[in-house]
């Protein structure tokens, strides 16, 4: 969930314009100025030669009424870009958001036009990658919905539309009322049944009656490295040497970080010694089992890594 820490200061015609980010925006009669340092210096924030008589605020995004234009700025005002479909050529007055709508007051009366239009519900990630999957297995990710509006907002449905739209499907649609900033969590799963690149759409539809597109992408295929695919699960290999009269040294490694454990069994199950317990980063590890004063025999032993398990055998001649 994003929150915003924006708040608009003064809107009123005939006076300066003000609203705080982590820095202050003016409207002037000369366009827009920018201080980062509570007022100490003023830099110019784009629409130079313009008179900036309102401003609005739609969660992080900026809009400006300047002359006959309005103007949206979704980084902070670092570039300001016209939106102005269906607005004849009036003075902006004042700019106010109710609902799912941008008004403003002009001189010639009232202008308004969906948000959906120029900011659409904030979605992460804005795409799927679900990469390389081993046909007959699935992957699953989460996509976070947030209603950045200043109204409710509904996610009303998903529809998934492709040639490969039947190797995904969705889960975890409460499709409830989302008040302003709050978010939903939506489950999208991607199966693949092909070795091919498998590409779909999701439309979220919301409560406007909008849709909002998220591509997703991913790859099936007959047979994968290990890696490729189980990258959650780690991956250990026989010690070596085997069998050994002293020393052996038991390498693994770890796709992602995770607390990992081995630990080393007599032949009738008896615990012998834990060799590693710890939380380390993805990579490659060796440790070493020094049996000098251990019978000789066969020994087992475990990694534990997340909810990966694995057991192998050696064997210790003297």
């Amino acid at each position: 969930m994003r929150s915003s820490n924006v708040k608009r200061v003064i809107n009123q015609k005939g006076q300066i314009q003000s609203v705080t980010l982590p820095n202050v925006f003016t409207g002037t009669g000369n366009g827009i100025f920018l201080t980062t340092n509570s007022g100490a210096n003023w830099s110019p924030s784009g629409l130079a030669h313009k008179i900036v008589d309102a401003f609005t605020l739609y969660g992080s995004n900026i809009f400006a009424g300047a002359d006959s234009s309005v103007y949206l700025s979704t980084d902070n005002g670092s570039t300001w870009n016209a939106v102005n479909t269906g607005l004849e050529s009036s003075w902006i007055l004042s700019l106010a958001i109710s609902g799912n709508y941008l008004f403003a007051s002009t001189t010639d009366g009232v202008w308004k036009r969906p948000l959906s239009e120029m900011v659409p519900e904030e979605l992460s990630p804005a795409s799927f990658q679900f990469d390389t999957i081993l046909i007959g297995g699935c992957r699953t990710d989460t996509l976070i919905f947030t209603n950045i509006t200043n109204a409710p907002d509904t996610l009303q449905g998903i529809d998934i539309s492709g040639q490969y739209a039947k190797d995904y499907s969705v889960k975890n649609i409460t499709l409830e009322t989302l008040q302003p900033g709050e978010s939903e969590n939506i489950i999208m799963t991607f199966c693949p049944s092909v070795a091919d690149a498998e590409n779909a759409v999701a439309g979220l539809i919301i409560g406007t009656g909008d849709t909002v597109y998220i591509p997703m992408y991913g790859t099936g295929k007959l047979s994968l490295s290990v890696a490729e695919l189980v990258p959650e699960l780690s991956v250990i290999i026989q010690n070596y040497p085997d069998p050994f009269s002293i020393i052996t040294t038991i390498n693994f490694a770890l796709p992602v970080s995770c607390k990992a454990r081995i630990d080393v069994y007599n032949a009738i199950g008896e615990h012998v010694q834990t060799l590693t317990d710890a939380f380390m980063n993805a990579g490659q590890y060796a440790v070493n089992f020094d049996a000098t004063q251990r019978p000789q025999g066969v020994y087992f032993y475990t990694l534990r890594a997340g909810e990966y398990s694995a057991m192998r055998s050696m064997t210790l001649i003297k």
